[in-house]
């Protein structure tokens, strides 16, 4: 194990700067130790003490919150998120009768859209996301095919604290998971945590152009607080062994819990690691990346509640990984054989090598053969571990169609994703791109690629840099798509890959100008997200009158005559 933990840390491997790791046998710690440096600039070493973030880990403790819940029986799988956040609704209106089950299996239809939980608009409360939700695009029907999805566990997480009377899922979460089980050092609030820890927290990086690690800058209290039950946690390695041994009360095949604080039941364990939904086969790395080989002996995955279940060398296998900007963290358990481990690491996207160096682990147990060692660690590593290239045009053909910038500058909104402001360069004359959050980049016209998906003419090149990333410049083309009248109507980005060749559409102020009603405003933008996403003029007409109705919204006299035209008669035009 000391030979291949080096790989994860060595310099032509996997490059990691520092990582923890612990073993748990019979609900107890049977090895730990640290490897590296938690902070390379001030070369502090990792300790079995130093906090980490955990990224999607979280959800493993937002599915044994709900869990919990369940015991209390505050609520069941399959009560109905819109019982509790009743403005709640999707663009799919069957969807909007999601349950926990629905968003803790990842089946809502919506794809991830993280762009716009690290980009967007940052919605005030969970109230406020419940109404915002709706205009995110879904990739999927309804219950279709699992697609991952952190909004769900948002919701899900914060709807469990407005049902329990908690002030958030963090408050509930400590109160429920965290102090029974003694985590002192695990954090709901990364903030809180560097201020406790100091510098026994851990420096994050990422690998730059030129391949060598860099820091991220850490905290961001505004998103954590609202999204914290889909990623916000830190933790230590000693303090996540508590919670995988939790999780495997003796063996799950019935026997008693032996040992340690048992907080949730029996019933409880076996729902939040049954195979609730399939997911697609190519939808972790095949194998883990082949495993090298990729025998039969290993079987991944489906997912339960916050955790991806499947079996190894015959096994039961339950585990689930963790992404944050500069971090990757795994936990995987052996839960029929009372077999678990940890790792945590301080360097993004070493997932796969974490995770075959806890089967490795696995194997010792078992008295099997490790097939995993540091030549294939490193093999691997080579094929995963690539210094990020640019991918936009350079230089940009010039396009073949008049460009004229400033038809182009403007302010555009989307609810959830925030304002891009578009302006022109004094000097160059190309488009200058503001993204609400500190985004910024530089867009110049071009005839797009096929591979865009995009009309020729209205497209633009651009790079994008991000403010804690500014080593590197991220591609971004933009098409700027235009109304019947021929004036461009809105900013159209590629922020999602679930919805491609879709985009994200931030909308023209003349298009949002005029709101005489909540109501109305509501169902105008939401069928301008239809209308941006191909609907022609009758279509989108139809949408808007439906979205009215349901609402029961008044239907404006000014669209009385564009909807008569469409063969839409709304009664209140008197038609």
């Amino acid at each position: 194990m000391e030979a291949l933990a080096e790989s994860l840390i060595d310099s032509t491997c996997w490059k990691v700067p520092g990582f923890a790791v612990s073993f748990i046998a019979d609900k107890k710690v049977a090895w730990e130790k640290s490897f590296g440096k938690r902070d390379v600039a001030k070369n502090l070493d990792a300790e079995l003490d130093t906090v980490w973030n955990i990224g999607s880990i979280t959800k493993t403790f937002t599915g044994a919150l709900t869990s919990a819940a369940i015991d209390d029986k505050l609520v069941t799988l399959d009560t109905k998120l819109n019982s509790i956040l009743t403005d709640f609704e999707l663009q799919d209106s069957t969807a909007s009768e999601s349950t926990f089950r629905d968003l803790l299996t990842h089946r809502t239809g919506l794809p991830r859209h993280d762009m716009a939980w690290t980009y967007g608009a940052s919605p005030s409360d969970i109230k406020d996301l419940a109404k915002k939700i709706r205009y995110l695009s879904p990739s999927k029907p309804f219950r279709y095919q699992a697609d991952y999805c952190n909004w769900g566990y948002v919701l899900a997480g914060e709807a469990l604290a407005v049902k329990a009377g908690k002030k958030n899922y963090g408050e509930y979460l400590q109160e429920k998971i965290l102090t029974p089980l003694k985590m002192a050092n695990t954090y709901h609030d990364t903030d809180t945590a560097i201020k406790a820890e100091k510098d026994k927290f851990a420096i994050n990086y990422d690998l730059d152009l030129k391949g060598d690690a860099k820091p991220f800058k850490q905290g961001n209290n505004k998103v954590e607080e609202l999204t914290c039950p889909a990623g916000c946690l830190a933790s230590t390695v000693k303090d996540m062994a508590k919670f995988v041994a939790m999780m495997m009360p003796g063996a799950w095949n019935g026997s008693a819990a032996t040992g340690g604080p048992q907080i949730l039941s029996y019933p409880s364990l076996m729902s939040i690691a049954k195979a609730w939904e399939a997911y697609p086969n190519d939808m972790i790395g095949n194998c883990f990346v082949k495993k090298a080989n990729c025998d039969a002996e290993m079987y991944t995955p489906d997912y339960g509640l916050g955790l991806f279940v499947g079996s190894y060398r015959g096994y039961r296998l339950v585990w689930h990984n963790g992404n944050v900007y500069g971090a990757s963290a795994s936990i995987m358990m052996l839960p029929d054989l009372g077999i678990g481990g940890v790792i945590l690491t301080n360097m993004a996207g070493g997932n796969f090598g974490m995770m075959n160096f806890l089967l490795a682990g696995f194997d010792q147990f078992l008295g099997e053969q490790p097939w995993w060692n540091k030549a294939a660690s490193c093999k691997l590593a080579k094929l995963l571990v690539t210094t990020p290239k640019p991918a936009y045009l350079s230089p940009t053909p010039k396009p073949t169609w008049t460009y004229s910038p400033t038809e182009y500058a403007n302010t555009y909104s989307n609810p959830m994703y925030g304002t891009v402001t578009v302006s022109v360069d004094a000097n160059t004359k190309n488009l200058k791109l503001a993204w609400n959050t500190g985004v910024t980049g530089e867009l110049e016209p071009m005839d797009a690629p096929k591979a865009y998906n995009m009309p020729k003419k209205d497209t633009f090149n651009g790079k994008v840099t991000i403010p804690w990333m500014k080593h590197y410049a991220m591609p971004m083309p933009a098409y700027f798509p235009r109304g019947d009248d021929g004036k461009v109507m809105a900013l159209g980005l590629p922020l999602e890959p679930g919805i491609l060749p879709e985009l994200v559409m931030f909308t023209h102020p003349r298009f949002v100008a005029e709101k005489p009603s909540a109501c109305r405003s509501d169902c105008f933008l939401r069928s301008m997200v239809k209308r941006m996403q191909g609907l022609n003029q009758c279509e989108y007409m139809t949408h808007l009158y439906t979205c009215m109705q349901s609402k029961l919204c008044p239907i404006p006299t000014s669209l009385c005559q564009p909807m008569a035209e469409c063969k839409v008669y709304p009664p209140s035009c008197g038609v």
